[in-house]
């Protein structure tokens, strides 16, 4: 299956556009908007995008409609999150979802501010969220700070709890925190000394 035509990107110079046409990809350009670090993006059901950055807080983005501009609006510990420092954005079962020093929280459009996740705050608490990522079963991989673990939800568990994988603690790379979960017995995790491969059994 080919890409979407246009493809939104984040660079540490604001956001570029690109485009996918007879198999290849071209370079559209900078779009004008915000000169800044917007390397974390991911889009909600209602066509905002959102980024974050560690150390501002978090970007709310429109794009034109010609798709060449784009406007933010940032925000910060005065909107609900627990600080401007420490946060991060991702896609996590159909939800936007943001990682923070104190636990997953989502964005609430009726009061223009953010709250922690009704979803993922009861299974994880307040426990520190650097990284997420949904493998194909619907578990969801985390790190926090330098633990690595998963929330099982494979077979529709009920009750669904995190698990840490202690003889890996201190191994994920900070900052460029990645998990690609290929199935049960093939899980890759990027670290300091190179890629980690996990094998994963219930």
């Amino acid at each position: 299956v080919p890409p979407a035509q246009n493809i939104l990107t984040g660079t540490y110079s604001g956001l570029k556009m690109l485009t996918f046409n007879n198999g290849q990809f071209s370079d559209k350009g900078n779009m004008e908007g915000l000169y800044e670090s917007l390397r974390f993006l991911t889009a909600d059901t209602e066509g905002n995008i959102w980024a974050s950055h560690p150390y501002r807080g978090i970007y709310k983005i429109s794009i034109s409609a010609d798709g060449k501009k784009y406007n933010t609006r940032l925000f910060t510990e005065k909107d609900g999150l627990p600080s401007k420092l420490d946060n991060h954005v991702f896609k996590i079962k159909n939800r936007v979802i943001f990682g923070t020093s104190t636990g997953a929280y989502e964005f609430d459009p009726l009061n223009n501010r953010f709250i922690p996740s009704s979803f993922l705050q009861p299974i994880m608490g307040n426990t520190e969220v650097r990284y997420m990522n949904e493998d194909g079963q619907g578990n969801i991989w985390f790190c926090s700070g330098k633990k690595i673990g998963m929330i099982d939800f494979a077979g529709g568990n009920p009750n669904p709890r995190p698990i840490y994988f202690s003889e890996i603690t201190g191994q994920s790379l900070s900052g460029f925190e990645n998990i690609y979960a290929y199935d049960k017995s093939n899980i890759f995790i990027g670290s300091e000394k190179g890629v980690i491969h996990l094998n994963y059994e219930n």
